[in-house]
C-alpha cells in the first residue's frame, strides 16, 4: 500500500512538472520500474504467449541464467527415442504443478513418468502431461520413459528444484518519453524481468494510467497494438516485448499517459511502470 501511494504521489508530481514545462519528452528517461501490490484490471484483449529465452525485441539477454535448463537428448547420449524434455516450471515452490513436454521419435507409442501413475498424451507430435512437485525443499529428478511398438524403450532423467519463494517482478516501459504526431506511430518496448528464484507465468496489461491523470491526458487503448500478453519466464530471466502505438488522426496536441502492469499467475507479485506520448 505504501508503494502504491508513493507511486500515485510521484505520478501527480510528474504530471504537474510536465504541464509546467519542467520535464521535456525530448530526452527519454532511463528505464526503471516499480514493484508492489496493486489492483490490476484485466481488459478484454487477445493473449499471446512467449517463453523466456528469446529476447523478442532483438536485444541481448544479459541476465544470469540461474534456472534449471531444458534437457535435450539424442543419439550422442544413447537415446534414439527421446529428443528433448522441457519442464515448466523447473524451479518451483512446494507442491506446484510441473508441466512436461517431450519431443520424441515418430515410432514412440507411449510416454510415461517413472514412479508416477502419469501417462503423457500425444498432442500434434509433442507428448504432454503434468506432475506435482515434491512438498519438500531440495533437488529432484523426473524419469521420463518412452516406448515404441517393437518393445524398445528409452529413459531420460530431468532435474527440477523445489525452493522457498523469494523475489518479485520488474516491468519497464522504454523509452518512457516519446514524440509522435497525430496519425503517426511509435515503437516502444515493455521489458519484464522475473527476479524470483522460481519460474513463473506472468500477465502483462496496458491501461490508460492513474486515476489522478485527467481523462484528456490519457492515451486511448485502441492506439495499442496489444493490451494483454502472457509470458512464461524462467527464474532470473527477462523478456522484452515490442509495442507499436498508432495515434489516431485528429488527436489534439499534448501529453498522453499510459501504464504497463505485470501480475504473477502463481503469487501476489505485481509491478507497474508508466510511459507517455507527446502528441504534436
Amino acid at each position: 500500500m505504501k508503494t502504491k501511494m508513493k507511486f500515485l504521489l510521484i505520478s501527480v508530481l510528474f504530471f504537474s512538472l510536465v504541464l509546467s514545462g519542467c520535464v521535456s519528452p525530448s530526452q527519454p528517461e532511463e528505464p526503471s520500474s516499480d514493484v508492489g501490490i496493486s489492483d490490476v484490471e484485466r481488459p478484454d484483449a487477445s493473449s499471446a504467449s512467449f517463453i523466456e529465452g528469446e529476447d523478442i525485441s532483438g536485444n541481448g539477454n544479459e541476465t544470469e541464467d540461474i534456472s534449471v535448463p531444458d534437457v535435450k537428448y539424442g543419439a550422442e547420449n544413447g537415446s534414439s527415442l527421446i529428443y528433448s524434455v522441457t519442464l515448466f516450471p523447473a524451479n518451483v515452490t512446494s507442491g506446484a504443478t510441473i508441466n512436461i513436454s517431450v519431443e520424441a521419435a515418430s515410432e514412440v507409442e507411449a510416454v510415461e513418468v517413472a514412479g508416477e501413475d502419469v501417462r503423457l498424451v500425444n498432442s500434434n507430435g509433442t507428448w504432454k502431461g503434468s506432475v506435482s512437485a515434491s512438498s519438500n525443499i531440495g533437488d529432484y529428478t523426473l524419469g521420463i520413459i518412452a516406448r515404441d511398438g517393437s518393445g524398445n524403450s528409452a529413459e531420460a532423467s530431468v532435474p527440477y528444484r523445489v525452493l522457498l519463494l523469494e523475489g518479485g517482478a520488474d516491468i519497464t516501459v522504454f523509452s518512457r518519453a516519446n514524440n509522435v504526431t497525430a496519425g503517426g506511430e511509435v515503437l516502444v518496448n515493455i521489458r519484464v524481468k522475473n527476479t524470483q528464484n522460481v519460474d513463473d507465468i506472468f500477465r502483462i496489461y496496458l491501461d490508460t494510467g492513474s486515476s489522478e491523470v485527467p481523462e484528456s491526458s490519457k492515451a486511448e487503448p485502441s492506439w495499442f497494438e496489444w493490451t494483454e500478453k502472457t509470458l512464461e519466464i524462467r527464474a532470473g530471466k527477462d523478456v522484452s516485448i515490442p509495442l507499436n502505438i498508432r495515434v489516431s488522426e485528429g488527436v489534439g496536441p499534448g501529453y498522453r499517459f499510459f501504464s504497463a502492469k505485470v501480475v504473477s499467475e502463481t503469487s501476489e507479485v505485481r509491478g507497474f511502470d508508466t510511459g507517455y506520448l507527446l502528441v504534436s
